[in-house]
């Protein structure tokens, strides 16, 4: 890998994406000791970013990256850096750039999970995986203090499509159950279930402001559980215990690492390697029975209290 002024890492992807990517970054900071490392992703993912010693992508490198999309030429201001972009299937430009490496997150035909696809795309560069990654995360973003505990369960009701969505109304029934038990359910919404209008009723609520506070909420918590999405992602990686729910996406390949996943069992289920769903009526989620919920919840409380 030839590079002269430094290499410029690209995703655009959402937050449980960029969590798969995030053991590729450490192995590129790692690798490179003393190269300057551009971040030129999201700006709310340089809390997880900077830690890294990456450094924010300047406005002219932001605007150069983007121009690869069209452009049959090498942006001037990218020359003598290279630009790694992640990404999980599609590359930005068909040009076949030499200062530019596309690293897809899927393989066609497998349901390996991205991070290690990631991995080993990166190992064929020439920068090998870094096998602690995951004690380096939680040395770097979990916190060592004893927390006041409260039995707080977080419920997480929605993801970035519906048709990932356990429905409310049996999160309402669970969240019932919980308080029977003697927990204390907690429904956590993001931007996008406001957008949707999702109302919950006779339970606490939390709607965090930034990533910061969600990650906070996350370390403060005891259980979380909620569908395939980004923060069920960054619990698992805290350390948070927790249940995932599964329905169109295969919980082999983008179950979150730490949490225990549980998948539809109907025949149809998965039906995307991808994430994209074409499904016009899923009713995989619905067919995840209240009753094979509880018991997956109870068999992880129990084994918490061993």
């Amino acid at each position: 890998m030839c590079i002269s002024k430094g290499i410029i890492a690209v995703h655009k992807g959402a937050l449980g994406d960029f969590l798969q990517i995030w053991p590729s970054l450490l192995a590129l900071r790692r690798h490179f000791p003393h190269l300057p490392l551009y971040w030129a992703g999201r700006e709310a993912y340089r809390l997880w970013t900077d830690p890294l010693n990456f450094i924010p992508c300047p406005g002219q490198f932001h605007l150069a990256v983007d121009r690869i999309y069209s452009t049959p030429d090498w942006p001037d201001e990218l020359q003598g850096y290279r630009v790694i972009w992640f990404g999980l299937r599609t590359p930005p430009t068909e040009i076949p750039f030499s200062d530019l490496d596309f690293i897809p997150g899927i393989t066609a035909g497998t349901y390996t999970p991205p991070r290690r696809v990631y991995a080993a795309r990166l190992k064929e560069l020439g920068v090998p995986e870094k096998k602690d990654w995951v004690y380096m995360w939680r040395a770097m973003f979990t916190r060592t203090n004893t927390l006041e505990r409260m039995q707080q369960v977080l419920i997480f009701p929605g993801a970035g499509h519906r048709a990932k969505c356990w429905p409310l109304s049996r999160y309402l029934h669970l969240a019932a159950w919980l308080a029977d038990k003697g927990f204390h359910p907690v429904f956590v919404l993001g931007p996008a279930e406001r957008e949707r209008g999702m109302e919950v009723q006779n339970f606490q609520l939390l709607q965090p402001k930034d990533f910061p506070e969600l990650q906070t909420c996350l370390l403060k918590s005891d259980l979380v559980i909620g569908n395939d999405s980004g923060p069920m992602h960054l619990a698992g990686l805290l350390g948070c215990p927790g249940l995932a729910l599964f329905g169109p996406a295969a919980a082999s390949q983008w179950g979150p690492m730490g949490l225990t996943s549980l998948q539809s069992n109907l025949d149809c289920s998965p039906c995307t390697q991808t994430g994209q769903i074409q499904c016009s009526h899923p009713v995989c989620m619905e067919h995840l029975s209240l009753a094979r919920v509880t018991e997956a919840v109870l068999s992880i409380v129990q084994e918490l209290e061993k």
